[in-house]
């Protein structure tokens, strides 16, 4: 499947025209107030800085005031605490977790599962999973359907 590439021109065309307008260095939100988003990322390897650091640069030349939660990466496990504790200081994340070798998402997107970080759940999507999962997704045909 075929990318995303990097574009400054875009990015700043589709920002504008779902309101979010540039009033001197940031932007603001459609209603005029500052848009200002909390990021949260986590440090666990040496590379995580300099690859943080150039999405908040590229971020930043489009006019989106995203600033480091506490002005730094966060330790892996206090990164995971606010992240699980729904932490009210932060707008957004960027994790990462392992799939295991079982093809279902109930473990990622199920209602109580402890990895559904983005706390996305609904009716519908709970029945599709409880099928996924049902004695007739021992069919393989079923499971692909």
């Amino acid at each position: 499947m075929k990318g995303f590439h990097y574009n400054l021109k875009k990015a700043n065309e589709l920002l504008d025209k779902a309101g979010f307008k540039k009033t001197g260095k940031w932007r603001v939100q459609p209603d005029g107030k500052p848009l200002k988003i909390n990021f949260l990322a986590k440090s666990k390897d040496p590379t995580d800085e300099p690859i943080i650091q150039n999405y908040l640069q590229q971020w930043h030349k489009i006019g989106l005031n995203i600033q480091l939660v506490g002005g730094r990466l966060a330790e892996f496990n206090s990164f995971y605490d606010k992240v699980k504790q729904d932490d009210p200081g932060v707008d957004m994340f960027m994790a990462g977790w392992m799939l295991s070798s079982e093809p279902s998402p109930a473990a990622l997107y199920g209602e109580g599962a402890p990895s559904n970080y983005t706390r996305f759940v609904t009716p519908e999507n709970t029945k599709i999973m409880e099928a996924m999962d049902s004695e007739k997704s021992f069919d393989h045909k079923y499971r692909v359907e």
